[in-house]
């Protein structure tokens, strides 16, 4: 009956001594609860009951056995580390992709942050091509998505805003429907919410607009203008 009684008072005082025993989470972090619908900064751990106030102000009490109950993230660990992951990729339109030719290549020599890498690449490919023979078929070119790939990572690398000493990195995913995924991996040097969201719009903006150099394109379903205008267009030839 005693049991049955303080089962609540029970449940949170052992729940409470894991939780400090263990800091998994004090107060000041940022806590996600995805089971509870909770996202927020945790203003107060108490012997029964943790509060937690969200991103809209509301605050939100729940027991602390719950934190045994239902997996929880603590962003801590992010904010301690002195950057914050940008993990986002754009997709490019694969008939797009194609071997570098003189013109494409001279337009960018033309830019700083690729010197570098074509003098590299030009000496790694001349070597290739030299113990493979003059079959030409299976000479090493220069594509214009490999060179992209290097340009953001120069970009990224220049970039003050981007903390270098943590993981910097630009991939291919799997190709899907959508296209060819190109995947920026990298951490801002601040944590802060609305400086993270800025550096991360810019470096997006840039990469938008600049892969056109690069006579790639980018692939989106097409809108409702899209599909007027394609039918306006088929209806004049017609």
């Amino acid at each position: 009956i005693l049991l049955l009684v303080f089962k609540d008072t029970i449940l949170g005082l052992v729940a409470s001594i894991q939780v400090f025993g263990s800091d998994t989470i004090r107060e000041g972090d940022w806590v996600t609860i995805p089971s509870l619908d909770i996202d927020g900064d945790c203003i107060e751990v108490g012997l029964h009951t943790v509060t937690v106030r969200s991103w809209d102000k509301a605050l939100i009490t729940f027991p602390s056995a719950k934190l045994l109950e239902y997996p929880f993230k603590n962003w801590r660990g992010m904010e301690e580390s002195g950057g914050r992951r940008i993990k986002r990729a754009i997709y490019i339109d694969q008939e797009s992709i194609c071997f570098i030719e003189k013109d494409l290549k001279e337009k960018l020599s033309k830019v700083s942050l690729l010197e570098d890498h074509f003098k590299f690449k030009e000496k790694e490919i001349e070597k290739a091509n030299a113990l493979i023979g003059e079959e030409t078929v299976n000479h090493r070119r220069l594509t214009n998505i490999g060179v992209f790939r290097a340009y953001l990572i120069e970009y990224l690398k220049s970039h003050e805003k981007i903390n270098e000493n943590l993981t910097l990195m630009v991939r291919q995913l799997a190709p899907n429907t959508s296209g060819l995924p190109i995947e920026i991996y990298a951490f801002t040097s601040s944590v802060e919410w609305t400086d993270y969201e800025s550096v991360q719009s810019d470096i997006f903006d840039h990469i938008l607009a600049i892969i056109s150099l690069f006579d790639l394109k980018l692939t989106q379903s097409p809108s409702g203008h899209d599909i007027k205008n394609f039918l306006t267009n088929l209806n004049n030839n017609n």
